[in-house]
């Protein structure tokens, strides 16, 4: 079974707390993301814009790279970027899932856009 965002808010609060803090020290979630390339297995490093919300960690990624190799190797590594003020971070591994629960992520579309002050997605965003 898959930890969650919420298992870790439950088992360290401060951790958790911690953890938000780094992702949205610039207003939304940013992060670096890591994968596994799918041509030959090596690492590939990409920025992102992670969602925590509804107890889970989410991110609304495109036709690209990094979304070819999480579906072929789910496996990724999540990284903040360090404060300015000091080197501190927060790093998370794990596999990620495909969501298709249609309601959550008509939930998630909407926190998504709201976070950015959106009415409408991006270009793209409906793939």
């Amino acid at each position: 079974m898959a930890t969650t965002w919420a298992d870790l808010e439950e088992a360290r609060p401060e951790l958790a707390a911690a953890g938000r803090a780094l992702l949205y020290q610039y207003g939304l979630g940013l992060a670096f993301l890591g994968t596994v390339r799918f041509s030959d297995g090596g690492p590939r490093v990409f920025p992102i814009a992670p969602l925590l919300a509804d107890g889970g960690l989410f991110a609304f990624i495109v036709r690209s790279f990094k979304r070819g190799d999480l579906h072929n190797d789910g496996r990724y590594a999540l990284h903040t970027f360090p404060r300015e003020e000091d080197e501190d971070a927060f790093y998370l591994s794990g596999r990620a899932e495909l969501l298709t629960d249609i309601n959550r992520g008509g939930l998630l579309r909407t926190r998504y856009l709201a976070e950015r002050d959106l009415e409408e997605p991006p270009p793209g965003f409906e793939e």
